[in-house]
């Protein structure tokens, strides 16, 4: 019963001691960053080009394929962001937001995600045939995975340019035809 008060007091010390402490702080602080952080991330997924949340879209992407360390996981998700942007530019169509600039730049980052497709590709055929980690039925498995998905995108591709502003309308056939010499 005697040892009660003194057990008090010193949680009363050690708590008192650490409330001030700029650690907790930093630590509470974290923790509500993270939570208000993931709702804006989550929140900015379904934004367009023109929304404000866009360019968290853009950074929870970045680092979605940063901590993805297989190639042919790297290559899938390049493919599947070079379709949302594809379907980005078609959205924005259908609301009549679309511009050349905001157009312009999708289709930048577009060009950039099947290109970074392509290398992730090239780089698990490499010349170092001894070292490499995949069966070759998997790389080609990618290849076919690949040019199917930019086939599926040519005929988006191919919407888009038939609904397009004459403005952008030359920015998509130059795509397309990018799109088709890489293919080959």
């Amino acid at each position: 019963r005697n040892l009660e008060p003194v057990r008090q007091q010193i949680t009363e010390r050690i708590f008192n001691k650490l409330i001030l402490k700029p650690m907790p702080i930093a630590i509470i602080a974290l923790i509500a960053t993270l939570v208000t952080g993931g709702g804006v991330a989550a929140a900015a997924q379904d934004s367009l080009p023109t929304d404000i949340l866009y360019p968290v879209k853009l950074a929870t992407e970045m680092v979605q394929e940063s901590v993805t360390f297989d190639k042919i996981e790297k290559i899938k998700f390049q493919t599947s962001l070079a379709e949302k942007r594809l379907n980005e530019i078609q959205e924005l169509q259908d609301k009549n937001e679309a511009t050349e600039d905001v157009v312009n730049k999708t289709l930048t980052r577009y060009k950039n995600h099947v290109t970074n497709a392509h290398s992730y590709l090239n780089s698990l055929s490499g010349s170092d045939k001894d070292k490499n980690e995949y069966k070759p039925n998997k790389i080609i498995s990618s290849a076919i995975n690949l040019e199917s998905a930019l086939e599926e995108h040519q005929v988006a591709l191919k919407n888009i340019s038939d609904q397009a502003l004459p403005e952008y309308q030359t920015s998509i056939i130059e795509l397309e035809k990018n799109i088709l010499k890489n293919s080959n």
